[in-house]
């Protein structure tokens, strides 16, 4: 099992900050996912991993942003390993964003999305998001905005 730490940037306008894989990594190149993932290293804590991976990837320090753990959930990767992502949502003022400078080794860009935006891409365009969009993001939404569940549910 690999376990991620797993950060949801959301601004005043409920609007979310997604990154999109750098296009020269070797799994999962180009797709978009949530602002801020990444592999804990042995040892460590799902809150040490996710501090160390947002100062990695999009270079802000703890005291830019209050993480709240959201879940911890399962995910059979199509690459036959078993993710165990900790989820976790922080709000960051859109004005204030313009500090993030992202790590080109990481992350390709990043983008606010609406949550029509996701929907829609979760449902039309799903091969431009992360495997684990159409699995684990309704779970994820439910637990950042509790409405958000009738949203995917009409959707579908």
């Amino acid at each position: 099992m690999i376990k991620v730490a797993v950060l949801w940037i959301i601004n005043e306008h409920d609007e979310v900050l997604l990154a999109q894989r750098a296009l020269h990594k070797a799994q999962d190149p180009g797709v978009w996912g949530p602002a801020v993932t990444g592999k804990l290293e042995p040892g460590e804590t799902f809150d040490e991993a996710l501090a160390r991976e947002v100062e990695e990837e999009l270079c802000l320090k703890t005291a830019d942003y209050t993480p709240r753990f959201l879940l911890e959930i399962d995910y059979s990767h199509p690459d036959g390993e078993v993710r165990r992502f900790g989820i976790y949502a922080t709000t960051i003022p859109k004005a204030k964003a313009k500090i993030i400078r992202i790590d080109m080794n990481e992350v390709a860009r990043i983008r606010w999305f609406t949550m029509p935006d996701l929907v829609e891409k979760m449902a039309q365009h799903a091969k431009e998001l992360v495997p684990s969009a159409n699995s684990v993001w309704p779970d994820t939404f439910k637990a950042m905005w509790p409405k958000t569940h009738e949203i995917l549910r009409s959707s579908a």
